[in-house]
């Protein structure tokens, strides 16, 4: 078996997240103008109390994506493409803040996943304390620190369960379209396959 090691740092919640957030996204409201319709802090880092990968996640709604990119690259971020969401422009920087950011046209469906697991989260501080404890246990398994021939570490697909609860207690119910990264996601993409009338086998 392939395993890729990966550092996996998660700290206590840090009233400066959000500061440093704002921070980031007047920077990018600037350069990119009009093309900005809006931003979003998302992920641990934007819920009060939550410990979490000292990473500022942000979601950017704009009206063209080809046009972010050389802008963006101008303020230091990497592109790495769509990775596993069609669709989306990934993009990451390291210094002088660790940034993730998702840029997406309006009205892709992960723009309201991702304002509604937030908020969700923001409302139900029980939901909070469980989603901290998993983070916890999951550390303790040395199985979350591997890459097992995926792009993804055992911990970010251990959370997978409990994100997907979360969402659907928080009412989203559109459809995403994504590359199957998880074995539930091909689970599924293969029953599809196998049941549907539209696709015949020889």
């Amino acid at each position: 078996m392939n395993f890729i090691k990966k550092h996996i740092e998660v700290v206590s919640y840090n009233p400066e997240w959000p500061l440093m957030f704002e921070a980031v996204a007047t920077d990018i409201r600037e350069i990119l103008g009009d093309n900005c319709v809006a931003i979003h802090h998302i992920g641990s880092t934007s819920v009060k109390g939550l410990a979490a990968k000292p990473v500022i996640d942000i979601v950017m709604e704009v009206k063209d994506q080809e046009k972010t990119i050389t802008c963006l690259e101008s303020l230091g971020y990497l592109y790495k493409g769509e990775y596993n969401i069609p669709m989306r422009l990934y993009f990451n920087k390291k210094k002088p803040i660790d940034v993730n950011l998702h840029v997406y046209e309006e009205d892709h469906p992960e723009i309201e996943l991702n304002l509604l697991f937030r908020d969700y989260l923001r409302d139900h501080q029980k939901s909070v304390s469980a989603y901290a404890l998993l983070k916890t246990e999951l550390l303790k398994n040395p199985s979350s620190f591997e890459k097992n021939k995926a792009s993804f570490t055992g911990y970010n697909l251990g959370k997978d369960d409990f994100i997907r609860t979360i969402l659907k207690q928080a009412g989203f119910n559109r459809i995403r379209f994504m590359r199957c990264m998880h074995h539930t996601e091909i689970e599924t993409a293969n029953y599809f396959a196998k049941n549907t009338s539209l696709i015949k086998y020889p």
